[in-house]
């Protein structure tokens, strides 16, 4: 029980802070596609999304952009490794667990982007 109530206290530092954009740049992401993740999140978490928290939220998002503007070199993988790096977590992408019950959140959004 002592390392999972050390692993929430970590996480509770990692994301304190918005560090969404550093994550985004790191990705060699444009602001758009920021802008259009943190929108999207935002719809979701209106929408009562709370299978996963804010952050893991947004890495979703950018996992389902990514998919949309052809950038296939952001994988699962990827976000993990790169999410470790700059948060010094790795958070892999899970939109599965959400997707089906909230899809036309997302495809409002994706309609966005083309």
């Amino acid at each position: 029980m002592l390392n999972r109530s050390r692993i929430m206290k970590q996480i509770a530092e990692i994301h304190k802070d918005d560090r969404t954009l550093d994550l985004v740049n790191t990705l060699d992401l444009s602001r758009t596609v920021w802008t259009a993740a943190l929108y999207m999140r935002s719809l979701l978490i209106e929408a009562g999304c709370t299978r996963r928290s804010p952050h893991c939220l947004f890495v979703d998002c950018i996992f389902l952009i990514s998919k949309k503007i052809n950038r296939f070199d952001i994988t699962q993988r990827c976000l993990y490794h790169t999410t470790k790096e700059v948060w010094g977590m790795g958070t892999n992408p899970f939109p599965s667990k959400w997707y089906n019950e909230y899809k036309d959140i997302v495809k409002k959004v994706l309609d966005t982007l083309v």
